[in-house]
């Protein structure tokens, strides 16, 4: 991507057990180095922060054929971006919300076997619209706040 996606939180999680429904919250702390305060992944070394699109979350309440990750993947972060920008979004990218960076270390990954829509060859947005990343600065970010994808500069 040669210019800068924007976009906007459109809702924000703590998840404080794996496995167990989150809680929506209105601000969030980020760590610079970690995570969301508060939250189950705070701490993970790889990428404490999960980051999905809005339109993604809309396209899986609309299939018939559930993924398996479907009701597995949780997203810290959610954000309206166009729909058209998410094959854009890489690894080493930056997402950035006032003193806020959030670098992207990886994207949903490898989808599996036993999962229905890979067993009947059925594309997964998710792939593109969900990723993982940790925190190079930190600070509080609220809903409805602006945010930019960019080139990690």
């Amino acid at each position: 991507m040669s210019r800068e996606c924007s976009g906007r939180v459109d809702a924000l999680y703590i998840f404080k057990e794996k496995g167990k429904p989150g809680r929506r919250i209105r601000t969030a702390e980020i760590v610079e180095g970690k995570g969301v305060r508060g939250d189950f992944h705070f701490e993970d070394v790889d990428a404490p922060v999960s980051i999905a699109a809005v339109s993604a979350g809309e396209w899986m309440l609309r299939q018939s054929v559930q993924g398996l990750c479907f009701r597995r993947f949780k997203a810290n972060m959610w954000i309206d971006i166009p729909k058209d920008e998410l094959g854009t979004i890489k690894n080493g990218m930056q997402l950035v919300c006032k003193g806020i960076v959030l670098e992207i270390k990886k994207g949903k990954g490898r989808c599996f076997a036993e999962c229905e829509r890979v067993k009947r060859g059925l594309p997964c947005l998710l792939r593109e619209g969900c990723w993982y990343a940790v925190s190079v600065s930190g600070g509080s970010i609220c809903e409805g706040e602006r945010v930019k994808i960019r080139q990690k500069k």
